[in-house]
């Protein structure tokens, strides 16, 4: 999986700053950003699985959506969607 920088690069992070958007310190907001995303993902995998794709559809949309760079990444996702919900 990429790195939580990759996802959230520091011209992102200084135009919310710019925008008021944000008081939060880089690190921070990054990782504000990425709970934020991976609650996303597993909300994402959850519904996919709910209206009846299989957890195959569920982990090949996770992959394909957002940059997951293995299958098993993807699993875990899924995974922890069943589990949570």
């Amino acid at each position: 999986m990429k790195n939580k920088e990759e996802f959230f690069p520091k011209q992102d992070w200084q135009y919310d700053v710019t925008n008021g958007d944000t008081v939060l310190g880089y690190v921070d907001w990054v990782a504000h950003n990425f709970e934020s995303w991976q609650e996303g993902l597993i909300a994402l995998a959850y519904r996919a699985i709910e209206v009846g794709n299989t957890e195959a559809a569920a982990v090949a949309l996770i992959e394909a959506e957002y940059g997951v760079e293995t299958e098993e990444e993807a699993k875990d996702i899924v995974t922890l969607a069943g589990n949570r919900f």
